[in-house]
C-alpha cells in the first residue's frame, strides 16, 4: 500500500474513532499526528535510499510541529536542502510531497535552501511565528541542527519586531474572525478566545521568558499553576471542539455555525438538564472556556508587554461607546491622568486602577466595593492585576457580606451615578458581581440557542443596562424622542436598571422566565435591604417586560379587549413610562439589527394605545365620528377640492364595513387613502369606467416600511392571492389588514419590507407587483409556480433552534370581536399565504394579521371570523387547530 493511501486509511479511522464520541483533543492530534509523521519519514526513508547521496531534510513547523493536527488542518513545512546544484526542489517535492497531496493533505511548504527559507521568514511575519516550532521528520539530522540554531540566531531580531506587532497582528485577526468571545457563531481557531490564542502566548512567552511550549510556560513560572489549569482545559474543550467539525464537515471547518452546534453538543455527550437544551449546555459550556481562553490570555499578555492586546493604541478615543469582554473596556478618563483615592487605597494611572495595598482587599472585603466605587467616578478600568486581586478576595464574600445593608446601600447608590454598565462591567469580569448576587451567576455564559439572541445572558443583561444609559444621551432618533422623554420623567434610576440587570435572570425556566424571576427578584431584592417600593417596582417590571413587545407585535391594537388588558396590567403612567424604556432597551440588547425602525414604530404605537387607557385625560381620548370624517376631509381636500373631498370621505363613512367594527378607528391617514382608492375602484375621480384592480404604494422611511394598498372586487382568496403574489415578488409582509365593505368591495393593505427589513421605494418593483398581480388574477400565470421559484432561489428554509417554541394556538380569549389564531413555526416564502389558504378551506374571514419574528421562527397573528362575521364555535376553534397543526407544526 502507498503512502497517501495508508493516510487516507489512518485519517478514516481517527476520525471512527471520534465520531458521536468524547475522545480526548490531544489525545487525538497526537494520534493523527503521529499517523502523518510515520508517512513522512518512511517517504524520506525512501528517498535517502534512493539518492543516498541527496542532502535534504525535512521538518515539521507551525501546529504541526506542536503535534496538534486535527483531521483536516493544514500539514505545514520546510523542505531544506543543502546543495540547490543537485536534484531539483521540483523532484524532491515529487518525492515527499506528492503523496501527501495525494492523500488529501493540504500541505504548506516552504522549500529551499537555510538562505532561502530565512530570507523568505524575513519578508512575512506568519511565517517567521510558525518558525519559532520546529520538529525534525526525516533527512539529514545535521542539515537540520545548522537550519536550527540559524532560526535561534534570528529570534532575538524576530522577537524585537514580532513583538512590536503584537498588537496589530491580533486586531486583525480579532476585525476578521470576531471581536467577541461571544457570537453566535465563533470561530474555534481564530476568533477571539480561540486556539490562537494560546498558540501567541507560547510565541510570546518563547520570545520573552525563552518558554519553549505550553509546559515550560509552567515550569519557568511564567502562568501561575491555577492559570496554567484553566488554560489547559479550555484549549482541551477548543481542540475537541474542533476535531468534532472536522469530522461533521468532512473538511476544513473551524467556524462553530449555528446548525452544527446540535451534532457537535450530541457528539461531546451533552444532556438536556435544568430547563437548558443540550446544545445549549454545550454553548455555555464552551463560552466558559473561550472566556477563560481570552482572558487568561489578555492577562498574561498584558503582564509581559505592558498593554492589551485587543485595544487600539489610540489614547483619543476616550468615551467611545463600550463593548463588553474579557479585556478591559475602553477608558473615558484621561491617560494621563494619575490620582490617588481618598483613603490612598487605589491609584489610577494610564487609564487603569490598581491596588496600592493588594493584600487590602482580602483583609477587608468592604474595599472592594471602594475599589468599583473609584472606577466608576474616574470612568476609568480595573488594572489585570488587581482584577486577579479581587479575584482572590472573592472567599471573603459571604452571607453577611451579602445582607449587609450598607454595602447594599452603597451599590443602589452607584446605580444612581453615571457609567453604571462601566462599573458593573468591572464586577462582572472580576466574578465580584456572580459572588455578591448568587443569582447572577446562573446566568454566566449561559447561552440561548436562536438566531435572535446575539449574546448569552449575563452579557445581554450588562448591555440592557447600557442601552437603558444610552437612552439620556442624544443618541437617539428625534422620531423616537418620545422614549427619552418616558426616560427623563423618572427621579430615581436604581430600579429600572435593576429591572434591566435581572429581567431575564430566571431564563432557564423558558417560557416562566418572567415569573420566575419576579419571585426571584423580589426575594433578592429583600434580601439586600431594598425598600419595599422598589421590590414591587422591580419585580413588576421583570414580571411584565415582555408585556408591551407582544401586544406591539402581535395584537391589535384597534381591539378593545387588548387595549383593557394593558390597562389590567399598567397601574400608572409611571409603570408605562418604566415598561416603555425597558422594552426598548431589552430590544435593542438582544439583537439591534433585528430592532428595525418598524418595530420600533409598533412600539411607540403601543405605548401610545397603552396611554390612552391609562392616563385617558392627558391622552385625549378618541376622535369623535364627526372629527375623524373632517380630518380625512381636511388630508383630501388639496387634491380633489372641497365638493369631492366631502363625496369621497362618503365612500368610506357611509358604507358599512362587515369585517371590521372598529375600521374607522383607522388613522385618519389611512383612511384618506382608502376613500382615494375606492373613487378610482368605482370611475367617480375622472375616469369613465371603474378600475377592477386599483393599487397604491405608499412609504414610511422613518419606519422602515412600505404600504401597499389594493382595492378590488371581494372574492374568495383575494387576500391569500394578494399575500402569495408579495411572497412571490421577494417582499415581506410584517403587518396587514382587510376591510370587507357592503357594497362588494374590499381593501386590502400590506405593511411590507425588502428582505433586508426596508422600505420598498423603487416604483418599477411595485410595477412589477401590479403586474404579476394582474396576470395571476387573469389566469395568465400560476401562483403556485412563481412561489415554488421563489422558494427555489430563497434557499433552504431555516431551521428553528428550539423546536419547543412551536405552536398553534387557536383562542376566543384575546379578543372580543374575533377569534384569534397564533402560528409559530419554522418561517419559508409564502408562509402568509399558505395560512390564508386554510382560512379560505374553512370559509373565514381575515380581519387583521400581524407578522413577525419570535427568536428564529415566524410568529403570526390572525384575527379571523366565521361568514356571519363571528367568532368560532369552540369545536371550529378544535378543528381549525388540528388542521394547522398538520400543515404547520
Amino acid at each position: 500500500m502507498n503512502e497517501a493511501a495508508v493516510l487516507k486509511l489512518a485519517r478514516e479511522r481517527v476520525t471512527g474513532f471520534l465520531r458521536g464520541s468524547d475522545r480526548s483533543g490531544s489525545r487525538s492530534t497526537a494520534l493523527y499526528t503521529a499517523a502523518v509523521d510515520n508517512s513522512c519519514r518512511e517517504l524520506c526513508s525512501k528517498l535517502q535510499q534512493e539518492s543516498p547521496a541527496e542532502s535534504f531534510c525535512l521538518i515539521a513547523t507551525g501546529g504541526y510541529a506542536r503535534r496538534s493536527l486535527c483531521t483536516w488542518s493544514d500539514v505545514d513545512v520546510v523542505l531544506l536542502r543543502r546543495d540547490p546544484s543537485s536534484r531539483t526542489q521540483e523532484e524532491l517535492a515529487r518525492a515527499l510531497l506528492y503523496p501527501l497531496w495525494d492523500a488529501g493533505l493540504d500541505v504548506g511548504c516552504h522549500p529551499g535552501s537555510i538562505a532561502e527559507v530565512l530570507a523568505l521568514a524575513e519578508a512575512d511575519l506568519a511565517t517567521r511565528t510558525s518558525l519559532l516550532d520546529l520538529r525534525f521528520l526525516g533527512g539529514d539530522l545535521e542539515l537540520y541542527e545548522s537550519f536550527k540554531a540559524a532560526i535561534e540566531g534570528c529570534v532575538e531580531s524576530w522577537g524585537r519586531e514580532l513583538l512590536g506587532r503584537v498588537r496589530a497582528a491580533n486586531l486583525a485577526r480579532f476585525n476578521r474572525y470576531g471581536a467577541s468571545v461571544f457570537l453566535l457563531e465563533p470561530q474555534v481557531k481564530e476568533g477571539k478566545g480561540g486556539l490562537r490564542d494560546f498558540d501567541w502566548l507560547c510565541w510570546i512567552a518563547r520570545l520573552r521568558h525563552g518558554a519553549r511550549g505550553d509546559y515550560d510556560m509552567l515550569l519557568r513560572g511564567v502562568v501561575e499553576p491555577q492559570h496554567y489549569r484553566e488554560l489547559a482545559d479550555a484549549r482541551e474543550f477548543l481542540l475537541r471542539v474542533r476535531l468534532q467539525l472536522h469530522v461533521l464537515h468532512g473538511r476544513r471547518e473551524d467556524r462553530l455555525v449555528f446548525e452544527s452546534q446540535e451534532p457537535v453538543a450530541r457528539a461531546l455527550g451533552f444532556k438536556a438538564s435544568g430547563g437548558l437544551l443540550a446544545v445549549e449546555r454545550f454553548m455555555g459550556e464552551y463560552y466558559r472556556h473561550a472566556y477563560a481562553m481570552a482572558h487568561l490570555c489578555g492577562l498574561y499578555v498584558a503582564r509581559m508587554l505592558g498593554f492589551y492586546w485587543d485595544e487600539e493604541h489610540d489614547h483619543s478615543s476616550v468615551g467611545e461607546p463600550l463593548e463588553l469582554g474579557p479585556s478591559a473596556p475602553v477608558v473615558r478618563s484621561g491617560w494621563e491622568l494619575e490620582e490617588r483615592s481618598a483613603d490612598e487605597l487605589f491609584l489610577l494611572q494610564r487609564g487603569s486602577v490598581r491596588c496600592v495595598d493588594p493584600a487590602a482587599l482580602s483583609r477587608e472585603p468592604r474595599t472592594i466595593m471602594t475599589l468599583f466605587e473609584f472606577v466608576q467616578g474616574k470612568g476609568a478600568r480595573l488594572h489585570h492585576d488587581t482584577l486577579e486581586q479581587v479575584r482572590g478576595a472573592l472567599p471573603r464574600i459571604n452571607k453577611r457580606f451579602r445582607e449587609d445593608r450598607e454595602i447594599s446601600g452603597r451599590f443602589f447608590a452607584m446605580l444612581e451615578g453615571d457609567d453604571v454598565f462601566r462599573a458593573l462591567v468591572a464586577m462582572h469580569r472580576s466574578g465580584f458581581l456572580g459572588r455578591y448576587i448568587p443569582e447572577w451567576a446562573a446566568c454566566f455564559c449561559q447561552a440561548q440557542h436562536n438566531r435572535l439572541h446575539l449574546y448569552t445572558v449575563d452579557v445581554h443583561l450588562l448591555y440592557t443596562v447600557r442601552e437603558l444609559e444610552a437612552l439620556g444621551s442624544d443618541e437617539l432618533e428625534v422620531e423616537f424622542a418620545e422614549v427619552r422623554r418616558a426616560w427623563g420623567r423618572r427621579e430615581r434610576r436604581a430600579p429600572l436598571l435593576l429591572a434591566g440587570l435581572f429581567h431575564d435572570v430566571a431564563k432557564t425556566h423558558g417560557t416562566a422566565h418572567s415569573r420566575v424571576g419576579a419571585e426571584q427578584v423580589s426575594a433578592l431584592l429583600g434580601r439586600m435591604g431594598a425598600s419595599p417600593e422598589d421590590q414591587q417596582q422591580v419585580a413588576w417590571l421583570v414580571r411584565h417586560h415582555l408585556t408591551l413587545s407582544n401586544v406591539a407585535y402581535f395584537r391589535d391594537l384597534r381591539d378593545p379587549k387588548t387595549l383593557s388588558d394593558l390597562a389590567a396590567i399598567v397601574p400608572s403612567r409611571a409603570h408605562l413610562d418604566d415598561l416603555l424604556a425597558l422594552s426598548w432597551a431589552d430590544a435593542s440588547a438582544t439583537n439591534p439589527s433585528s430592532f428595525t425602525s418598524w418595530r420600533k414604530t409598533l412600539l411607540l404605537d403601543a405605548y401610545r394605545a397603552a396611554l390612552q387607557v391609562v392616563e385617558p385625560e392627558q391622552a385625549g381620548g378618541p376622535l369623535s365620528l364627526e372629527q375623524k370624517r373632517a380630518q380625512v376631509e381636511a388630508l383630501l381636500l388639496p387634491e380633489v377640492g372641497r365638493k369631492r373631498a366631502s363625496q369621497l370621505a362618503a365612500l368610506v363613512f357611509e358604507v358599512p364595513v362587515a369585517s371590521q367594527p372598529r375600521y374607522l378607528d383607522s388613522p385618519s391617514e389611512l383612511l384618506a387613502s382608502h376613500a382615494a382608492l375606492l373613487a378610482q375602484h368605482q370611475g367617480q375621480q375622472g375616469s369613465e369606467q371603474r378600475q377592477d384592480l386599483v393599487c397604491h404604494a405608499r412609504h414610511r422611511p422613518a419606519a422602515g416600511i412600505s404600504q401597499w394598498m389594493v382595492c378590488t372586487r371581494d372574492e374568495p382568496g383575494t387576500f391569500s392571492t394578494q399575500a402569495g403574489v408579495l411572497a412571490a415578488c421577494g417582499l415581506s409582509i410584517v403587518s396587514a389588514q382587510a376591510v370587507t365593505r357592503r357594497d362588494g368591495a374590499c381593501i386590502n393593505s400590506f405593511s411590507v419590507t425588502d428582505a433586508r427589513g426596508r422600505a420598498v421605494a423603487d416604483p418599477a418593483r411595485w410595477r412589477r407587483v401590479q403586474r404579476t398581480l394582474t396576470r395571476v388574477m387573469s389566469g395568465e400565470r400560476g401562483l403556485g409556480e412563481l412561489l415554488a421559484r421563489a422558494r427555489h432561489h430563497s434557499g433552504a428554509a431555516v431551521r428553528a433552534g428550539d423546536d419547543r417554541l412551536k405552536r398553534i394556538e387557536v383562542s376566543n380569549e384575546l379578543s372580543d370581536q374575533a377569534t384569534v389564531v397564533e402560528v409559530v413555526t419554522d418561517d419559508r416564502v409564502g408562509l402568509v399565504h399558505d395560512i390564508t389558504r386554510v382560512f379560505l378551506e374553512r370559509g373565514l374571514d381575515l380581519q387583521v394579521a400581524k407578522i413577525a419574528t419570535r427568536h428564529d421562527l415566524a410568529s403570526d397573528a390572525f384575527y379571523v371570523v366565521n361568514r356571519f362575521g363571528r367568532k368560532l364555535g369552540r369545536k371550529s376553534c378544535r378543528d381549525l387547530a388540528t388542521v394547522l397543526e398538520e400543515r404547520f407544526a
